[in-house]
């Protein structure tokens, strides 16, 4: 039967196209291959509105579309250096902006903020008003704006680039500081219970225990909040509030090394070391799944294909899975 839904692109093509449009977007800007137009009086609550539009038909490697531009350099070509802080703030507290996204995401912000930032560089000024940035626009010039002169968009984010011969910078010092961050985060991951094994627990004690379909939905809503925001805290008395170091990684069986034990029931695999195991019995039922991820800690840790977009382990979340 057919999918009455359109599939989601695969994360290698979605940030290949993505990083590419933005790419193409920075050139475009530093080139000055564009032209401020300003259009007709907006239909919104502030009387005097008008929308300023960057047209970028000038540039000719890439079809771009015009983007709203909101601030306006002066007559001079500058952009006051107060306002310069105020435009570089609103871009690093944009909603959802994680830090590690680099230069190129950016441009994705709906009010031109990065195009303001990049007149004022091209202006008499001479800078955007950031130093380290100012320096990747200079090395892009010197280079022929080539791609390599750019950080790589994904290289520093949760899930990682996924894209094979990645032709954007993957040297970036800051975008390697983060880099190091996501595989510590990583190692950590590796070794707590998976959302998986949490769901088949709970499931196990809402029949011990006599509770009723909204506990699970409560547990359902707490652990899609962890998964999107690995800092959310559980209230201690929360029936998803963790309660075991670990578990038999056999669905079956969740066997929990319960925080209160002092000896560990559980055994880990000899081969991958991060997985555990009650007994040989249950490693032998659960092979046919383990087998196909397990591997050497390093392995798993610096593989982006085996990570999301939010940093979780494919394979181990329960969003959109029938419980």
């Amino acid at each position: 039967m057919a999918s009455s839904g359109a599939q989601p692109r695969p994360a290698h093509v979605k940030q290949q196209k993505d990083t590419l449009v933005n790419y193409h977007y920075l050139c475009a800007a530093l080139q000055q291959k564009y032209e401020i137009r300003h259009c007709a009086p907006c239909q919104c609550e502030f009387e005097g509105c008008n929308k300023n539009m960057l047209d970028f038909s000038s540039y000719t490697a890439y079809k771009l579309r015009p983007v709203e531009l909101r601030t306006l350099p002066n007559e001079n070509g500058t952009i006051d250096t107060e306002d310069l802080k105020k435009l570089h703030e609103a871009l690093k507290n944009r909603p959802f902006h994680a830090g590690s996204e680099g230069l190129l995401s950016y441009v994705q912000d709906r009010d031109g903020i990065l195009f303001s930032v990049i007149m004022a560089y091209n202006g008499p000024g001479g800078t955007c008003g950031d130093k380290k940035w100012d320096r990747v626009f200079d090395r892009m010039k010197a280079k022929g704006y080539k791609q390599r002169a750019v950080p790589c968009m994904y290289f520093a984010t949760k899930q990682g680039c996924v894209v094979d011969k990645c032709p954007y910078s993957h040297k970036n010092k800051a975008s390697l500081r983060l880099r190091a961050e996501v595989l510590l985060a990583r190692r950590q991951i590796l070794f707590e219970p998976t959302p998986k094994q949490y769901l088949a627990d709970f499931k196990k004690r809402m029949k011990n225990e006599g509770w009723d379909a909204k506990a699970l939905q409560q547990f359902m809503r707490e652990m899609a909040m962890k998964e999107l925001n690995p800092d959310h805290e559980t209230l201690p008395n929360d029936v998803s509030a963790p309660r075991a170091h670990g578990y038999c990684a056999r669905l079956a069986c969740v066997k929990p090394y319960l925080f209160a034990m002092e000896k560990a029931p559980l055994q880990q695999c000899s081969r991958c070391k991060w997985t555990y195991y009650c007994s040989e019995a249950c490693q032998r039922k659960d092979w046919s799944r383990h087998k196909g991820e397990c591997a050497p800690e390093e392995e798993v840790i610096t593989n982006n294909k085996l990570w999301s977009y939010f940093g979780l382990r494919l394979g181990t979340n329960i969003q959109n899975l029938k419980v």
